[in-house]
């Protein structure tokens, strides 16, 4: 053998031993950055450590800031928009669904205690934003598909299928049923005896339709409905109370507020509207909209107007009411489309605003299509998580510090 190719041989053998040592050393960060968990149901669980680029531990930060402040809490495993979250007995939060760059097949458990989320794989493939449900202690009704054992790590398969390629949404209808829409099929799943059957529900020709309890008999019912103008369509928002035990709808009268809008239940006849109206003309319609914040009665109807956010919100923000019976807004949008960076804590007696410092620098703007999601935590500070900036569906999350 000459020794042009003894030098080529060697030089192959430097670079596969190089290349091997490249994925060994990869392979021990991965290692060391998570542990993997299988159960006897044979479920895979990655706990990833949080790793950012702050050089102080998530306690020292969480602790060291003042109150009435905002800080940055560290990274979910994945990138969400539109996530739901629960808060669990225990005081951990829960991240599922909501969009991602990719198809969802996990969801997050976030422990506020040490920052550190843990990732939990769902034995399906999900590509649009479902809902999540706690049914109790242990037990959570994942995506509208599964009902999740955070004891036994198991999962029980509703519908018996693990391909779901549309949105869902679902609610309670009673104390142990709830009802799950899928597809536009509409299905009663009661949590005690574990069992689902399909029931024939007809509501009101709502696009995107939303529920949210009011008491033990009336559900709020809202939604899209578009409607010509002059032969320029428009969306509003149609809204209905819905009787449970008389199965009977009754139009709630809102006037022309848009699609875009936020709804806060202040008690189980109030809500709050916080949006946009459409201006109106010699009895015509304009294309041109308001801000407005209403306080709507849906006993008797009636709309008392409050007063607009410090801020100008050309687009609903996201709003979340808190135990100490305020509400927190944050996002929509200025008069140039650009989605906002601010936020203020509304006082519902008071009727007025209290402008919060900043949070720009954390760059987590809430847009109105694909937002970041908000909970209050058990210590009632508040945790913002994902949403998008600049076109990119983000994975950051940041702490609101109350004081309370």
């Amino acid at each position: 053998m000459s020794n042009n190719n003894k030098n080529i041989i060697k030089k192959k053998y430097i670079i596969f031993l190089l290349i091997f040592f490249f994925f060994l050393m990869i392979l021990f960060i991965l290692v060391n950055r998570m542990e993997i968990i299988k159960s006897n149901t044979n479920k895979l669980v990655l706990d990833f450590n949080l790793k950012d680029n702050d050089s102080k531990s998530y306690k020292d930060r969480y602790n060291l800031t003042g109150n009435n402040n905002f800080f940055y809490a560290g990274k979910m495993n994945n990138k969400k928009a539109s996530a739901n979250m629960i808060l669990l007995p225990n005081g951990n939060i829960v991240i599922s669904g909501g969009y991602n760059i990719q198809t969802n097949n996990s969801f997050e458990i976030f422990d506020p205690n040490t920052g550190f989320f843990k990732t939990i794989i769902l034995p399906a493939i999900f590509k649009y934003p479902r809902n999540t449900i706690l049914l109790s202690n242990n037990e959570i009704l994942i995506n509208d598909a599964f009902v999740y054992n955070f004891l036994s790590n198991e999962f029980i398969n509703i519908f018996n299928k693990y391909d779901y390629t549309n949105t869902s949404n679902s609610f309670w209808y009673s104390d142990n049923e709830i009802i799950i829409i899928d597809n536009e099929e509409y299905y009663k799943y009661n949590i005690k005896t574990k069992t689902i059957e399909t029931i024939p529900l007809s509501f009101p020709e709502i696009a995107n339709k939303k529920f949210i309890n009011m008491n033990k008999n009336n559900i709020l019912i809202y939604g899209i409905k578009s409607v010509n103008n002059n032969s320029s369509p428009y969306y509003i928002t149609q809204m209905y109370l819905w009787d449970i035990k008389e199965n009977s709808f009754k139009t709630i009268n809102i006037g022309n507020i848009s699609s875009d809008i936020s709804i806060i239940k202040i008690n189980d006849n109030e809500i709050i509207i916080f949006g946009q109206k459409y201006n109106e003309k010699n009895n015509k319609i304009l294309l041109e909209k308001k801000q407005i914040t209403y306080k709507l009665d849906l006993n008797n109807n009636k709309i008392n107007i409050l007063k607009n956010s410090n801020i100008s919100r050309k687009s609903a923000p996201i709003a979340l009411k808190l135990s100490n019976n305020k509400i927190f807004i944050i996002g929509g949008e200025d008069d140039t489309n650009k989605s906002l960076m601010t936020a203020e804590l509304y006082d519902i007696k008071k009727n007025n605003y209290n402008l919060l410092n900043s949070y720009k620098s954390l760059y987590i703007p809430a847009n109105r299509m694909k937002i970041p999601s908000i909970i209050e935590m058990q210590n009632k500070d508040l945790l913002i998580c994902g949403g998008v900036y600049e076109s990119e569906i983000q994975d950051k999350c940041i702490i609101y510090k109350t004081g309370d």
